[in-house]
């Protein structure tokens, strides 16, 4: 039976807006329309350096995508989705019969505060996690930490770090979208929160001071070092290709 309650598209947005994006940019912005929801790319919001061709952008707008899509199922609204050439999200949505995502109890837990793993990964989760089938193209792969493969991937994740932290240009768009108390990210609600950094709730020219010094090669690759002994697996996420805009290149991320 199609539920008759009027579709809630304000509720379904606040759950998109909870999805990842690089530095917190959250560069999305929406627009509701008589039988759905519009997501468009705010540029305004782009990283020119990390992220030069806005591929990581149009990720995140992918992730907001699946929130709103999930939270539309707990209303049975059937989600239709399409992109133009201008990266505009329209996403249509009409009642119909559709089982509740069990997922959307997790888009609150979800969250990156960047400390180390307590405790270790049961077996069973893991074993559960490399069935996963994802779709055509794209494959998920989940190393040991005695691995090769996982002492390859911290090699180049230390050598990455290096040149970030090496790169003036990149050094100055993060430090533009840092939050350096709890009133500066209460004011923007949005960018990297003092919090994930371990820094205290100080003054801000403090912490500013304080936060600015840990931005370098040597202190990177110590944190993630450490990260990476309490790890006990890395995820890695493959695609064949990317074909936004044409383009066509094997990508990846790391978890």
């Amino acid at each position: 039976m199609e539920s008759s309650a009027k579709p809630n598209f304000q509720d379904l947005i606040a759950e998109a807006v909870k999805a990842p994006s690089g530095h917190n940019t959250q560069p999305w912005r929406f627009r509701v329309l008589a039988d759905g929801v519009e997501i468009r790319p705010d540029f305004s919001r782009a990283l020119p350096v990390v992220d030069g061709d806005n591929r990581e952008l149009f990720v995140s707008l992918g992730c907001a995508v699946e929130n709103l899509c999930i939270a539309a199922s707990h209303q049975e609204l059937q989600a239709a989705t399409s992109v133009d050439e201008a990266g505009v999200i329209t996403i249509n949505l009409r009642p119909g019969k559709v089982t509740p995502d069990p997922l959307l109890a997790q888009i609150d837990r979800r969250q990156t505060n960047r400390s180390l793993l307590e405790g270790s990964i049961p077996e069973s989760d893991i074993q559960t996690l490399k069935q996963i089938s994802p779709e055509p193209g794209a494959q998920f792969h989940i190393f040991d930490k005695n691995s090769p493969a996982f002492e390859t991937i911290t090699e180049f994740l230390l050598r990455g770090n290096s040149r970030q932290m090496n790169n003036a240009a990149f050094k100055n768009e993060l430090k533009s979208w840092m939050r350096y108390n709890k009133k500066h990210q209460d004011e923007t609600r949005d960018g990297l929160s003092y919090a994930v950094f371990g820094a205290p709730n100080l003054p801000r020219w403090i912490s500013q001071a304080a936060m600015a010094l840990m931005i370098n090669e040597k202190k990177q690759n110590k944190m993630d070092q450490q990260k990476l002994a309490a790890a006990s697996h890395l995820a890695l996420f493959t695609m064949q290709e990317d074909l936004r805009k044409g383009k066509r290149r094997p990508c990846c991320w790391i978890a």
